[in-house]
């Protein structure tokens, strides 16, 4: 795979989210395998998803960093992340963790789908429309 195919796989997936409002999304092929790609994701409720990924492609999808940071009205609703954060250090998954409203939690890194199928869970259940 090449890393504008990978892009193309992302933009696509973001673009079939239901509730998405709008999306700004830059996508940066440093080679034909490595790259950086940060979106900005505004849901119908007014919720924000910021994205930074930065893969590479060359044997198998391998996500280097990662930021999925989740907010409704400015407020964190989750983020996960792999940065050398201190306080993850205790953690099994360590560098990968998750942020939440009470604190950080062991996480398995997870793909943008991932995220979000669980914000469309989220919405799922605050939204009444």
């Amino acid at each position: 795979m090449l890393i504008r195919e990978y892009f193309a796989e992302l933009e696509m997936g973001v673009h079939e989210f239901p509730f998405l409002a709008s999306a700004e999304l830059t996508f940066d092929e440093r080679t034909s395998y490595l790259g950086l790609f940060k979106g900005q994701l505004t849901f119908r409720d007014g919720s924000t998803l910021a994205v930074t990924e930065f893969v590479d492609v060359a044997q198998e999808v391998q996500i280097i960093k990662y930021k999925y940071h989740f907010a409704r009205a400015g407020v964190l609703i989750f983020r996960y992340d792999n940065a050398s954060d201190p306080h993850a250090r205790r953690l099994v998954t360590f560098p990968h963790h998750k942020h939440t409203p009470t604190g950080l939690v062991a996480s398995t890194p997870p793909t943008l789908v991932q995220v979000l199928d669980e914000i469309y869970q989220d919405m799922r259940a605050h939204l009444s429309w």
